[in-house]
């Protein structure tokens, strides 16, 4: 069997770890091979019994260049989701946690080997450069579990099995060439990489400028430099690739290490690479003299890796240095290798010089790796030209010599007329030109910037809609391009605003002026305007980049908190579904009132009003539910409305809490009444309930109303969370009654109990609303909202509109869903509970007793299937807006088909006859019935915010908690009509 190992990398650290699984595959006699992704040939890929993927993350989540090509081949449609279903395969990925999207490439190819059938041999490791042991604190017990889960899987070795003395695994054969047999015209002085250009695989640049645009006494270098080729095509935003080349003090530095550690190597002898384990990179595949193979492929300033080390052990012929290379290996050898080589930044000279006692050092080099700059110039105005604006990296550590950058030094060298090798790469950057544009590119991340600015000018002479925020230290010594954008300035418009930080007592940056300019900001971003963001080091809007790093600072712009501004670029989501669960909770909040009053019916009407109870005959149990309907949605019918206009107690708070708060009181109160001996008195209990009742939904009528402005900011689902938690409250406090009466001792004892649930419950829902800011996602969709309601307002100022709402406008738009909302609840409550609750038990032997009948196919029945309809509207929504009517308005049958069956009122003698006389069609009835008026509701209740413009959501969703009561109320009295029609109507079905 095979183990195939595929790397996508983009600085050679991925390919780094892939080539170490490679020859641990070999230590154990395993056949394996290994390459870049794109070098892989994808036609064998069905044919992999074993794949394992060592992927870095690039940019913004984007797969490195050496993937890319294999990523795009795995993802076209037409590929079978069973083309994998006999592989196994393991992924690693490296990345650094700092970044959002991390190890984004390595989660991708995951997911899409997945979808391919492939399955995992094991979990997916995701290496963060950010732990304290770096990559390898994931990557050692990674590769641990990898060779165990093979050795089980397919019955494999798992140890060495070649020893210590021969474990160096050559990648290529190198061999040296006799010149005799050369051919004279072969030439030693070529660039390495022109087959590269004769490919058509990169350009030949020719350097025109090579400008400093610091001051020469300011400590940082930094270059403008320009170079021409010919047909060359980019835009701004895009990147160029260079490929550098090591200076000559540092290719004499190597050579001299190999004579003072008596390696004779000639500079000018002829190299061949052959393969021997691993394909020859094409570059390679030429002859070329050693000299060539150090200037322009080895990395001199490579820093060591902890694979190099372990090498270096197996080849050193001194036992010290062996033992010493050998901890570096090792766990508990990380810190000291860390300050070794990554303190100091020691490159691999330095540490070939620390250990003399090696052969065969050719080994352990790694090429250079090309460095990507972003372009600074636009072909508009400069054709066939590239600037690239280059800080060079010159620094100290506690080594002796100063560290250099590799590239960089590389280019300040360069002189007018040296060759350049380059190719252009799409960036990241989009720049829009038809919308307002904010650059912020303090020091050289101003580079990609100049470009798009110098563009937009060539296309449009006029750059009054875009705003540059540049920052440096000192005007005088590092304000690169000064005089371009002093001229784009004055001439052509540009917004220039520079922060120069050390030119005054008092340091200023890029946000405080930002923060001086927060008007003009806000009204490019008001326009639709995008930012741009660039610089040496990442420019992020987080606390850490303010004054004072609170959370609630304003930023830079007009309203915008750093929160904020942090919400909008890094967009949350509801995690755990934490704000759907909340929103559930007040919907079994917002109706439990209603549900609780009318689910004690037998506590009311059987117990406190009774005549055995009071020991007089009165009216209160006979009427008892008429009035409790009556009082009950009277005033919340009547809040609701006025709330939707004038919005009492101020903000949704306001209302909120002062809602939940006097409906808390109320139940104490009806706590309070159950536990007291009412029976001398059962007219005062009687006014004393409805008065609660009255204040009850009052102040519920506010808060039911306040809940769907409230979740008419959020996406569509949460307004039918809301809605399934209103059934959910009927099924609730359905159970709760049930099991109260079961459990209780008598009915005070089980009323006690019942009413102080919907205490904890209202408690709950208070608690959870004032949890709702701490959540990322709920203060990103308030943002959301709250922007739109300013953009609004900053139309209406310029246009001298006032700010109320047009109502009328609204009610308009959203009337198809409120008449929607209105006719459910209208058919609903017509037959619940009043029709429901007096139907009686047809079959003396049906499966439940007379005693909870009522209870259970009337109360709890219908709050389960409302319960379940609402549950389907959430993952179905069918029909349309536009069509949900038809549906809606065929309920009305339900009324007739209750009232055939057989239905019972107290104190009514019934006429009509009964023609449904059987408890399972009955049961049918009332199931279909309870499901569609909890999905239609649901879905009638979601579509109608969305009806209207986002800014008028909210009292869009106000008006459909009106009708949703209207619909309640109206129905409750037209339930009071069923009596007497089964009283005075009767036919017969011939």
């Amino acid at each position: 069997m095979k183990i195939t190992i595929l790397y996508g990398s983009e600085t050679g650290t991925a390919q780094d770890v892939a080539e170490q699984i490679w020859k641990s595959a070999k230590r154990k006699g395993l056949e394996s091979s290994v390459s870049a992704m794109n070098d892989y040939h994808i036609e064998n890929l069905d044919s992999e019994k074993v794949m394992l993927f060592v992927v870095a993350t690039a940019g913004q989540g984007d797969p490195p260049n050496n993937m890319r090509q294999f990523w795009r081949l795995i993802l076209r449609k037409n590929l079978p989701t069973t083309l994998l279903a006999n592989s196994k395969y393991g992924i690693l990925g490296l990345g650094d946690s700092s970044y959002q999207k991390f190890n984004f490439a390595a989660k991708k190819l995951n997911k899409r080997l997945m979808q391919l059938g492939a399955k995992e041999l094991l979990p997916i490791g995701l290496a963060d450069d950010q732990h304290d042991l770096g990559i390898d604190a994931v990557v050692d017990p990674w590769l641990e579990e990898m060779w165990t889960k093979v050795g089980n899987t397919f019955n494999l070795p798992t140890i060495d099995l070649i020893s210590n003395q021969n474990n160096i695994i050559e990648r290529f054969h190198i061999s040296e060439i006799n010149r005799n047999f050369m051919n004279n015209e072969y030439c030693l002085t070529h660039d390495i990489f022109m087959k590269e250009v004769f490919n058509n695989e990169a350009k030949v640049g020719t350097i025109i400028e090579n400008t400093r645009t610091t001051a020469q006494d300011h400590f940082q270098d930094v270059r403008l430099i320009k170079f021409r080729s010919d047909n060359i095509n980019y835009q701004p935003g895009d990147i160029v690739y260079v490929r550098p080349k090591n200076s000559p003090r540092q290719i004499e530095r190597f050579f001299n290490i190999l004579n003072e550690n008596n390696v004779q190597l000639n500079p000018d002898m002829l190299i061949q690479v052959t393969k021997k384990e691993i394909k020859v990179p094409n570059v390679l595949k030429q002859i070329l003299t050693l000299h060539q193979i150090v200037e322009q492929y080895w990395d001199l300033s490579f820093k060591p890796r902890r694979s190099t080390m372990q090498l270096l052990s197996f080849i050193s012929e001194n036992e010290l240095e062996k033992e010493k290379l050998y901890e570096f290996t090792t766990a508990s050898g990380q810190e000291e290798l860390y300050n070794y080589i990554n303190r100091p930044r020691r490159t691999i000279l330095e540490l070939l010089a620390d250990f003399p006692h090696t052969t065969r050092k050719l080994n352990i080099m790694f090429p250079i790796k090309p460095r990507a700059f972003s372009i600074a110039s636009s072909l508009r105005i400069t054709k066939n030209e590239i600037h690239l604006l280059v800080a060079v990296v010159k620094y100290k550590t506690k080594l002796v010599e100063p560290r250099y950058g590799l590239c960089s030094n590389w280019l300040a060298s360069l002189k007018e007329k040296d060759k350049i090798i380059f190719w252009v790469q799409k960036g990241t950057f989009k720049f829009e030109y038809d919308k307002p544009m904010i650059f912020i590119g303090p020091g050289t991340g101003v580079a990609p910037f100049r470009s798009a600015i110098l563009d937009k000018c060539a296309l449009n002479d006029n750059l009054s809609d875009c705003v540059l925020f540049f920052g440096c230290r000192n005007k005088e010594k590092d304000y690169h391009c000064k005089d371009d954008f002093e001229y784009l300035s004055l001439q052509k418009g540009l917004n220039l605003f520079c922060a120069f930080s050390r030119d005054q007592e008092h340091k200023i940056y890029v946000q405080h002026i930002i923060r001086n300019q927060k008007q003009l900001c806000w009204e490019f971003l008001n326009r639709n305007g995008n930012i741009y963001l660039a610089g040496t080091e990442p420019v992020r809007l987080s606390p850490g980049w303010e004054g004072t790093g609170r959370p609630d600072d304003e930023l830079n712009f007009k309203g915008v908190t750093m929160d904020q501004a942090d919400l909008e670029l890094n967009p949350p989501k509801d995690r755990l579904n934490i704000v759907f669960c909340i929103m559930i909770l007040h919907g079994i909040g917002v109706l439990m009132p209603w549900n609780m009053f009318i689910t004690a019916k037998n506590y009311f009407v059987n117990y406190k009003l009774s005549e055995e109870y009071t020991g007089i005959q009165s009216n209160y149990a006979t009427n008892f539910l008429a009035y409790l309907g009556f009082a009950a949605q009277v005033p919340n019918l009547l809040f609701n409305w006025l709330n939707v206009f004038m919005q009492f107690g101020g903000n949704l708070t306001t209302r909120i809490v002062w809602g939940i708060f006097i409906q808390v009181l109320i139940f104490v109160c009806t706590v309070i009444l159950a536990m007291t001996d009412s029976s001398g008195w059962p007219g005062v209990f009687f006014w004393i309930t409805m008065i609660s009742v009255i204040i009850l939904n009052t102040a519920n009528g506010i808060y039911q109303n306040s809940v769907f402005g409230m979740v008419a900011k959020l996406p569509t689902k949460y307004t039918g969370a809301v809605i399934l938690g209103s059934n959910i409250s009927g099924t609730f406090t359905a159970i709760i009654n049930f099991i109260a009466q079961y459990m209780a001792p008598n009915p005070r004892t089980a009323a006690i109990y019942y009413f102080i649930t919907a205490l904890f419950v209202l408690l709950a829902c208070f608690d959870t609303y004032f949890a709702l800011p701490i959540n990322r996602f709920y203060r990103y969709r308030e943002f959301l909202h709250q922007k739109g309601i300013n953009k609004r307002q900053l139309e209406n100022s310029t246009r001298d509109k006032h700010n109320t709402p047009p109502y009328w406008k609204i009610f308009k738009q959203c009337f198809p869903q409120c008449f929607n909302t209105f006719f459910v609840f209208f058919v609903t409550l017509s037959l619940f509970p009043s029709v429901q609750s007096d139907i009686v038990r047809s079959d003396p032997n049906f499966i439940v007793s007379s005693d909870y009948y009522s209870t259970i196919m009337c109360f709890l029945t219908f709050n389960v299937t409302a319960l379940i309809g609402s549950s389907i509207a959430s993952l179905v929504q069918w029909p349309s807006k536009r069509y949900l009517i038809i549906p809606v308005v065929l309920r009305v049958l339900y009324i007739p088909l209750f009232l055939l069956c057989n239905y019972k009122p107290n104190g009514i003698s019934r006429v009509l006859p009964v023609y449904i006389n059987n408890d399972w069609v009955y049961f049918l009835i009332a199931v279909t019935m309870g499901i569609s008026s909890g999905y239609f509701s649901s879905l009638s209740m979601m579509y109608c915010p969305r009806m209207v413009d986002s800014q008028y959501m909210a009292t869009a969703g106000m008006f459909g908690a009106a009708s949703l009561i209207t619909g309640i109320f109206t129905g409750i009295l037209f339930s009071m009509v069923m009596p007497i029609l089964v009283a005075n109507i009767s036919f017969e079905l011939s």
